[in-house]
């Protein structure tokens, strides 16, 4: 299976919820492709959000994806 990326721009730095650690991304399946596609949806694992998008500004749990300076956080 083949998982098909949408186009949202965000800049590595801006703090938005795909760029949290604490952001799980939805996915919608087409069975007549056989492929994952990624929503503009999701949920934080952190502060319990159910339903978020993935361009929300973020809550007060952000926390920098993957490696960061420490002004960063």
């Amino acid at each position: 299976m083949k998982i098909i990326e949408t186009l949202i721009r965000v800049a590595d730095y801006e703090k938005v919820c795909c760029n949290c650690k604490f952001f799980e991304q939805h996915y919608t399946l087409n069975e007549e492709l056989n492929k994952l596609f990624l929503c503009n949806a999701g949920y934080c694992t952190k502060a319990h959000i159910v339903s978020r998008k993935a361009i929300h500004k973020a809550c007060e749990c952000f926390k920098k994806e993957g490696l960061a300076l420490p002004e960063d956080y």
